[in-house]
């Protein structure tokens, strides 16, 4: 899949937007992007906040892509759509916010040859992780993960900030 690009997940681009502040994701999570993610960074050290725009991919990029975020204390947002393996980079946030067209969706994992019961098992350390740094409720995690890899759950901006997987109800402005 690396040499081909993965190609049954959709390709994804990488923009520095906002006076160099901002680097927004559309698109697929596949291989390739954690090393793209890694060179824009240093190409612009000015960036404050990952704008995710994304139905998701490979749940392996998305767990590299979170640690690689999280420990430099950058905001996450989406205007936009941010599902499935796109939330745990989300989740990597300090601060992390909806826009006003901003929703967030989750759904259990899927891999070809695997119930969604085997192929979640590995989601459960991701999922500690967020849990004990950012302080987003488990149960809202859990949640997440039982909902059929073919159905996506799209909580209430409530919900989400209840269980503090958005730390701001309000759309904040500093987001294209």
């Amino acid at each position: 899949m690396a040499i081909l690009s993965d190609p049954d997940t959709p390709p994804y681009q990488i923009t520095v937007v906002e006076n160099g502040k901002e680097l927004r994701i559309k698109g697929g999570i596949k291989y390739g992007l954690l090393e793209d993610v890694k060179k824009a960074l240093n190409l612009a050290p000015s960036i404050t906040t990952i704008n995710l725009e994304s139905g998701g991919g490979r749940i392996g990029v998305a767990i590299d892509l979170y640690n690689l975020i999280s420990p430099r204390g950058l905001n996450t947002v989406t205007n936009d759509t941010c599902s499935s393996a796109c939330t745990i980079i989300f989740a990597a946030g300090r601060k992390r916010w909806t826009g006003v067209g901003g929703r967030l969706g989750f759904h259990s994992g899927s891999y070809v040859g695997l119930s969604d019961k085997e192929a979640n098992e590995g989601t459960q350390s991701i999922f500690l992780k967020i849990s004990r740094e950012k302080g987003v409720a488990l149960t809202f995690l859990k949640k997440g993960n039982k909902i059929s890899s073919k159905k996506m759950w799209f909580p209430t901006r409530e919900e989400l900030h209840v269980n503090n997987f958005i730390t701001s109800k309000v759309s904040s402005a500093i987001s294209s």
